[in-house]
């Protein structure tokens, strides 16, 4: 995909066995399965994607270990409470690793998703 479909979220795709789907639909892919998606500028490959958007048991438990339970700011939820977050979007290239992700609870985690998409689109 172009970076302009990239950024937009329109237009269709080329898969890599030739046929096409809609930029939405090639997103929504990657953060289901092991997609590496290609970003392609006139200048020629501008960025690879990352395989894997959840995090590992291993992640999750140094995440458990690190944070200690949810991340925002005055809650105690344990770790067992939380779910894993991506700080920086992983659609939006945020990696799937220990620096971008934190721990968040089920009463936070969807506040802060609705948060960052009021953001996107303001």
């Amino acid at each position: 995909m172009t970076l302009d479909q990239l950024e937009t979220r329109t237009g269709h795709v080329t898969t890599s066995h030739g046929g096409t789907v809609s930029v939405h639909e090639a997103l929504t892919a990657a953060g289901e399965a092991h997609v590496v998606p290609v970003v392609i500028g006139e200048e020629g490959i501008l960025a690879y994607g990352q395989s894997r958007r959840t995090a590992t048991t291993c992640q999750r438990l140094a995440l458990a270990a690190r944070d200690g339970g949810c991340c925002f700011p005055g809650c105690d939820a344990p770790p067992g409470w939380t779910q894993v977050h991506h700080i920086l979007n992983w659609a939006f290239g945020g990696g799937t690793d220990l620096l971008n992700l934190c721990l968040l609870c089920g009463f936070h985690h969807p506040r802060v998703r609705e948060a960052r998409m009021a953001g996107d689109h303001a």
